[in-house]
């Protein structure tokens, strides 16, 4: 199995034709269909079927698919790492992040990464939960960094940087800001942020306090959205402090104190087990915990 081999497959899977790979890898049509009939020869199985609109992947493709992916960005992550051991601070790092983690962290990240490293590519990607497995393990992503708390894919590792935990979070002059209790306010209208957990975890969080989950609620995708909802709405949330005290936030929105204990959060960065870290990588990585270190959680 050869490595251009691999770069067909996985160029066939993502243009859905087999002219589409060969214009992305500057090949010629007969050239990708007898790389891929050749692939399909020494695997022995059939690894993509043809039709009116173009080719699609079979189970044995798609398994090949993302293990191909994961190679090829091995490969692109060996090359650069030699690179960057030679005094050449160049490459890609590929950060995924849940929403909150986007404004309380990565912009101070960054900056201290461009400081250090100007000349690398960095690429964010404000990802829901649910893309995390698939986004580590095909090799898109380097880090992933969450608050919130995570059931560890055996193939990945969880380096926990800070502990805290959630608070209500409503706009300043909120007609509920003076609530005592976590009760008190099922009545408004809350904030689902679908990116950071699921349904299930939402609701179970009310029934463990023993009360029914609200019944007003706005599911949410997007960070900036929640933002703008938070502000401007008598919407309420749970967030970590770092997002309410965030020099965008703390002017507009408060934290309302429960008498209910509230879900702790962890503020982790989640990474592939056994791959090693690209020296860029790394050092976002040591400005994510530095960033990270030095806000109050609590």
């Amino acid at each position: 199995m050869k490595i251009q081999q691999l770069r067909v497959l996985v160029a066939c899977a993502e243009a859905g034709t087999l002219r589409g790979a060969a214009e992305t890898l500057s090949l010629t049509h007969p050239a990708v269909t007898k790389t891929l009939r050749e692939l399909e020869s020494e695997m022995n199985v059939p690894l993509v079927v043809r039709s009116s609109r173009g080719i699609e992947l079979t189970r044995f493709g798609e398994a090949l698919y993302r293990r191909s992916h994961q190679i090829l960005e091995d490969v692109r992550r060996a090359k650069e790492e030699v690179r960057q051991l030679q005094g050449g601070a160049t490459g890609k790092v590929a950060i995924g992040v849940s929403g909150s983690i986007a404004l309380s962290v990565m912009p101070r990240a960054l900056k201290v990464l461009r400081q250090r490293m100007p000349a690398v590519d960095i690429e964010v990607v404000e990802l829901p939960q649910k893309y995390l497995t698939a986004s580590l393990l095909d090799g898109s992503l380097d880090l992933f960094v969450t608050h919130s708390p995570q059931e560890i894919h055996e193939e990945f590792e969880q380096h926990v940087l800070r502990q805290g935990r959630l608070f209500v979070t409503a706009r300043r002059g909120h007609p509920a800001t003076e609530c005592g209790s976590l009760r008190e306010l099922l009545e408004y209208e809350w904030l689902y942020p679908s990116q950071t957990i699921d349904k299930g975890e939402f609701t179970r969080l009310f029934a463990e306090l023993g009360m029914e989950a609200p019944q007003n609620v706005v599911t949410c995708q997007s960070s900036l959205l929640a933002l703008g909802l938070l502000a401007e709405t008598d919407t309420i949330a749970l967030y970590p402090l770092p997002y309410i005290t965030h020099s965008v936030a703390r002017d507009r929105l408060t934290a309302i104190r429960v008498q209910e204990p509230l879900p702790k959060v962890t503020a982790s960065v989640i990474t592939r087990r056994g791959v090693t870290l690209t020296p860029a990588a790394v050092t976002c990585y040591e400005a994510i915990q530095g960033v990270m270190q030095n806000l109050d959680w609590v």
